[in-house]
């Protein structure tokens, strides 16, 4: 599963000064439910919440994987987030963020996307390439070019 179908240079995003795992949580959603029309932030937002809740989705190399699956989310959305710095997820303190949302009828898109990321992320360098991104316009390309290298 490629990512650059889902995958627009508004949902990559550079977070100066987040708080706390929840701020990033909350930000996330609003962005994600703007353009998801059948769904709110506070529905993502607690899906998110509660998905972290069961099972930590961080990594000790500083990735954290949130991600929601509801019935009112019609497509498979991927943000990327850089956090400065970073913030702790469950313990672990995470400064990339691939936060997934899809429908409850597609669980294998959900298990390939994860996979495909997580392939990404262990990738020889690939980390701090993104981390090195200046601009989120800089991070959006590198995260492609990253892609295509990983096919």
């Amino acid at each position: 599963m490629r990512l650059e179908p889902l995958l627009k240079p508004e949902f990559v995003l550079i977070l100066p000064r987040s708080r706390d795992r929840e701020e990033v949580l909350r930000d996330l959603a609003r962005r994600a439910a703007a353009v998801l029309p059948r769904t709110t932030s506070d529905s993502i937002y607690l899906a998110l919440l509660e998905r972290e809740r069961r099972r930590a989705t961080s990594t000790p190399e500083g990735v954290a994987f949130p991600h929601a699956v509801l019935d009112s989310i019609d497509r498979t959305l991927l943000f990327v987030a850089l956090l400065r710095p970073g913030v702790s997820f469950s313990g672990q303190s995470c400064d990339v963020v691939f936060a997934l949302f899809g429908h409850s009828s597609a669980p294998m898109d959900h298990v390939r996307l994860l996979a495909r990321l997580a392939r990404l992320a262990r990738a020889e360098g690939a980390l701090e390439r993104l981390r090195a991104a200046e601009t989120e316009s800089a991070l959006y390309q590198t995260l492609l070019t990253e892609d295509r290298t990983q096919m």
